[in-house]
């Protein structure tokens, strides 16, 4: 075994320590003792190190100071959809609290947020806070990519990590970040609020948002999901889950992604034996676009990703697709895990079209009955 200094072994326990007063469940202990505290504690320290030379510890706070009501998001470093969702969850609470918060973030995700109820304002980038005044900064963690943008525009402003130093172990992000604004905010509301605080939210997208013209759709429309950035992640089998799904009586298709899901699209509009109306979205839209055509289904398929976030936001149930070693519980709630389904492997492509197609004949079967 090799000798490891206590400082550095008390750095790798506290990177898979969470800052909060009631910690949510994760793999921290499994995660922790399969990379082994010798690769995190010297990884932490070299993260402790850029750190301390940012000379922005002094600034740390873990407390909303006595008299401060206006706040800025420095959301940077984070670029996925569904991180950002979950992340920002909970910036109703501060609303709530009648604490005014700004956001300022990557293009994409400021156009996702544009409008938003819950924060004042949502800012384009850097330069559109002019001489706005602010009590408090919040970042995603102590990493240099999250602090650059704050230690750059804003050094000697207090801030809150929402992270900290937790890094590396799998848990809900809604969740721990609900728990960590309420501690901020010394509040203590009840699980169910705090679920709902938790929970991935958008303000309801309007036509003005789509920027195009969009179709007409029967009752039991389904969105599909297609492509991915992450190859064991991107479903392949799509033309038997729509021939499947159709004969369950699904009267449309709509089909959503990015470029990467061409080609999926394209296979899907090819077959011949489709009686379902298909709608090809796929690399046509933004994503205020992709919220308000998911809002309009009656069921989304979606591998863990960004769109299966944003169908959860949209208010639309979704058949998740998730690989072997992703546990639902990290990435939705109790109330979205529902027709959840894990593959067999690392690859959600080894989930049967025929499971898959049975999950959507049970949640239309559902929706017409509470209907």
């Amino acid at each position: 075994m090799k000798f490891l200094p206590e400082p550095i072994r008390r750095m790798a326990r506290e990177s898979v320590t969470q800052p909060l007063s009631i910690p949510v469940a994760s793999n921290a202990a499994a995660y922790l003792e399969a990379v082994g505290e010798h690769k995190l504690g010297w990884r932490a320290f070299r993260r402790e190190l850029v750190y301390r030379l940012s000379g922005q510890e002094r600034y740390r706070i873990d407390r909303l100071c006595d008299g401060c009501r206006r706040g800025l998001w420095m959301y940077f470093g984070v670029p996925q959809i569904g991180d950002a969702l979950l992340d920002l969850a909970p910036r109703s609470l501060f609303a709530d609290a009648g604490v005014e918060v700004d956001l300022v973030t990557e293009p994409n995700l400021s156009d996702l947020f544009r409008a938003d109820p819950w924060f004042s304002k949502v800012l384009p980038d850097l330069s559109a806070i002019g001489n706005a005044t602010y009590d408090f900064v919040i970042v995603p963690s102590h990493k240099h990519r999250s602090l650059k943008m704050k230690q750059r525009h804003l050094p000697r402003h207090p801030w809150l990590s929402l992270h900290a130093r937790f890094t590396g172990p799998e848990f809900h992000r809604g969740e721990f970040a609900a728990r960590r604004i309420a501690d901020f905010l010394a509040l203590a509301p009840a699980a169910k609020a705090l679920a709902w605080h938790a929970r991935q939210k958008l303000r309801c997208a309007d036509e003005q948002d789509a920027g195009l013209p969009l179709p007409g759709l029967g009752p039991n429309a389904v969105a599909l999901a297609l492509g991915g950035v992450d190859r064991r992640r991107r479903y392949s089998h799509w033309p038997e889950v729509v021939r499947a799904v159709t004969l369950a009586g699904v009267s449309d298709l709509v089909l959503l992604g990015s470029e990467n899901g061409i080609s999926a699209a394209r296979e899907i509009a090819e077959r011949g034996d489709i009686s379902a109306r298909i709608h090809d979205f796929v690399g046509k839209t933004r994503l205020s676009a992709c919220q308000l055509l998911l809002s309009r289904c009656a069921l989304a398929i979606a591998a863990d990703g960004g769109l299966m976030h944003l169908a959860v936001a949209a208010g639309t149930p979704v058949v998740s697709l998730f690989p072997s070693n992703i546990v639902p519980q990290w990435r939705l709630s109790a109330v979205d895990r529902g027709l959840a389904i894990v593959s067999p492997t690392q690859d959600v492509s080894d989930i049967a079209p025929l499971q898959i197609a049975a999950a959507v004949r049970k949640a239309l079967s559902a929706r017409a009955a509470a209907t």
